[in-house]
Parts: C-alpha cells; structure tokens; sequence
C-alpha cells in the first residue's frame, strides 16, 4: 500500500463542479496499470470509521473492497463501469437500491448520542453557526463569504423543538447506519452488479432517513417507489415506516436542508415555508 501511494499517480477523482466528493477527500490513484480509489481524510478518527464500515459491509457485496489504512489514508478498489445518472439508469437497478439501503438498516449505531438536530435548530435560531467540511467546501465552490444570519425566530424553534421532542418520545425511534445521500450518482454499475461508492454518505442517524430522501428525490415516480420498497423489503422491515414516522422523518430532512442551505448561500425560504406549514398542519 506504501508503494502504491507513494509511486502512483495521484488526482482528484471527483472536481469540483462536476457533483459528488463534495469533501474533497476521494482521489483515483493509477499505479503499474492498476487503478485504485484514496481517501485522504481530515482526521485518524474518519479513516477508521471508513475501516470499520469496510469490516462491516464489504461481505455483503456492494461496497468497494479495503485494500489498506495508513494514517489518515485509506485506500480501496476503484469500482471499474458507470454510475445510474442518465441511460445508466435502469428501473431493475433500483430494487437493488432498496436492498442496499435495507442492508444498512439493519444496524443499529451503538455508542452515539444523536445531537444533529438539535445542534441544527439552534444555530438557525441563534445565528451562531459551526460549519461542517462539507459545507465549508460548498461555500469555497460558490465563493461564499457572507457570514449566514439566523432565519429561525424563538418562536419557531421552540414549535420546532417540541415538535421533535412529541415524535421522539412516541415513536422511539432507533439509530441505525444510515445512507444519507441516496443519488444516482452515488452508486456505480459493475458486470450487472450494483456497488454504492460514496461510502462517506453512511452515518449514524435516524432510521428511515435514507428512505425519505430517495422517495422525495430520485425516487419520486410510482414505479421507482415500488421497485425500490421491493428491494427494501427483501432485507428489512418497513412496517415501522408508516405515516407518523414519515413526518417525524421529514422534519429531520427539512431541518437538515434548511441548514445547509442557510450556510452555503442557496434559497432557504421554501425551506422555511414547509417548516411553517409541517408545524401548522400536523
């Protein structure tokens, strides 16, 4: 593994600009021929996490295989073939999908206080925002330097926070790993064989998040719907997805993307006109 870092031609497999590997941490490695993927993370705490996560998931056949950790490098398999963006989509992939993330559902994340939302709420209540890295990159894309203001009054937050709360202590929901980004071009096509590469999209959260994003992005069509609770199925349960927990699910995404959004420059106010009206209406 030295030798391959140390020799091999080294580059950023995803620029900026072209979607995917927002972090800036995933580079492609050539080296006698091979190719080879290098996650340059920011801590020693990441590049384990991702060793831990290989250990746990490489046996089910979907994630790219550890060849070695370093340090604070980390470096796999490059999935050779193509992502499902455009005519690599197919709708018997998306089953597969659903079997991927039923994978990753059904392990519950010990050892982790979920404080997300929390955190969330009160930096868009107080204006008094801690940036992640990713959305310390997404502003240096955009050229973002206007310090983000709060958007959230008192009023709101508390509605919000007892909203939260209400779900919390009747659904009792579980945290599991989760993957958080479920996008076409998130997953890559081998030999018919489906394998989900942006590995840094799985982390501890509430269960059913992953499942929310993909039925309000990419899978939005009822027959994406279908095919992906298919696949869900044949690996986990969804009778803990009903209705209620779907909203509780929902606030978590809307607060989640009215945060990034307020930090990276984008237009928040849809954002904050669905907080209003989810807490209004349920």
């Amino acid at each position: 593994m030295k030798n391959i870092i140390k020799e091999g031609e080294i580059s950023l497999l995803f620029p900026e600009g072209e979607g995917g590997g927002l972090t800036g941490e995933t580079n492609l490695v050539k080296h006698n021929g091979q190719k080879f993927v290098l996650r340059k993370c920011e801590t020693i705490s990441k590049a384990k996490y991702y060793e831990h996560l290989s250990k746990k998931f490489e046996k089910f056949g979907f994630f790219p295989k550890l060849i070695g950790r370093i340090g604070k490098n980390v470096l796999f398999e490059y999935i050779e073939g193509r992502d499902l963006k455009g005519k690599g989509e197919k709708i018997k992939y998306i089953e597969d999908i659903g079997k991927i993330l039923g994978t990753i559902n059904n392990f519950k994340f010990e050892n982790k206080n979920e404080n997300l939302f929390l955190k969330q709420v009160k930096e868009c209540a107080s204006g008094n925002y801690k940036p992640s890295l990713k959305v310390l990159i997404a502003r240096k894309i955009r050229k973002i330097r206007k310090i983000p203001k709060k958007v959230l009054t008192e009023k709101q937050s508390k509605e919000i926070l007892k909203k939260f709360n209400e779900f919390k202590k009747k659904l009792n929901p579980k945290i599991v790993y989760e993957c958080t980004d479920p996008m076409p071009g998130n997953f890559r096509l081998r030999k018919d064989k489906i394998y989900l590469v942006d590995i840094e999209s799985i982390k501890p959260r509430y269960k059913g998040l992953g499942i929310s994003k993909f039925l309000l992005e990419w899978g939005k069509t009822p027959l994406k719907k279908n095919k992906f609770i298919n696949g869900y199925e044949k690996k986990s349960s969804l009778k803990f997805f009903n209705e209620e927990y779907k909203k509780f699910i929902d606030l978590n995404f809307l607060m989640q993307r009215l945060n990034f959004q307020v930090q990276t420059g984008k237009d928040y106010k849809p954002s904050i006109e669905k907080l209003n009206k989810f807490i209004k209406n349920d």
